[in-house]
């Protein structure tokens, strides 16, 4: 069997998630979860980015994407109250399958997933795709009622494919955090980033927060709304959020019970 068989067969991707937090409440309750697809146990591919890279390199990216989507939705549904799922995808996905967001709808139909609640969340780690193309792969996904969430990030052509297709969400990269809570200059960046997400009508989310410096002035950065990372929790399976508190889910027997979805029986 070839590795990517495995990656794409039974238990291939491991889930992992990250509790994504609402910075205006103190309450450490998940208002979101991140998605963070592991490959196969015992190999490289563990490690996300090299998941991820392998995938582009196979050109298989559209198939690994859907099988963390698929992973990561049958997972959730043994959640008492359905989260806000921040799905990672390739931007090349986005841009050159056209099947890809009405595979994510049967996904979400089979788990009784509200199709409001999944954020697609393209990835750029491949590089650039074709803008024109992009845009017409987030147009299939809003037509099917998904959400789009995409980074804001410091390679210039990347950003302006970001504007372009006038996503739901921005995601500040941790790149953007870096000294802010020490030097005035990326602090201004940060409020501009947040202006420009005001006149985008986006909401944004900044990742990789890992000090409570870094906290307190995203929550005096004007739009910032949700924040993950570190100072939180890192990538952890499911079952471990909901002992820890950050979620609640059915329980059978002491462990975490899925509930039924279309492909049971």
């Amino acid at each position: 069997m070839s590795l990517l068989d495995r990656i794409l067969g039974p238990e291939g991707i491991s889930p992992r998630f990250r509790p994504i937090v609402n910075l205006s409440t103190p309450d450490q309750t998940a208002r979101a979860l991140d998605v963070v697809g592991q490959g196969p146990a015992g190999t490289t591919l563990e490690d996300p980015t090299v998941l991820s890279e392998y995938a582009r390199r196979k050109l298989a990216e559209p198939m690994v994407d859907r099988a963390v989507a698929a992973a990561a939705i049958r997972a959730t549904n043994c959640l008492v109250d359905p989260l806000e799922l921040h799905l990672p995808v390739h931007a090349s996905t986005l841009s050159r399958d056209w099947s890809f967001a009405e595979s994510l709808a049967d996904l979400c139909a089979e788990a009784d997933l509200e199709r409001g609640r999944v954020v697609v969340v393209a990835s750029f780690l491949g590089g650039p795709v074709e803008p024109e193309s992009l845009q017409a792969g987030v147009r299939r996904l809003r037509r099917r009622s998904f959400l789009v969430a995409l980074p804001v990030d410091r390679d210039s052509s990347t950003f302006y494919q970001v504007l372009l297709t006038r996503p739901d969400l921005l995601r500040i990269e941790p790149l953007f955090l870096r000294g802010v809570d020490e030097d005035p200059v990326p602090r201004s960046v940060l409020q501009s980033i947040c202006t420009l997400g005001r006149s985008l009508g986006a909401g944004i989310v900044a990742a990789g927060i890992e000090t409570k410096e870094q906290t307190e002035i995203l929550r005096e950065a004007t739009g910032v709304s949700r924040a993950f990372g570190p100072r939180f929790s890192g990538p952890r399976p499911l079952s471990e959020l909901v002992d820890e508190g950050w979620i609640s889910a059915s329980r059978a027997e002491g462990r975490l019970e899925l509930l039924p979805t279309g492909n049971s029986g």
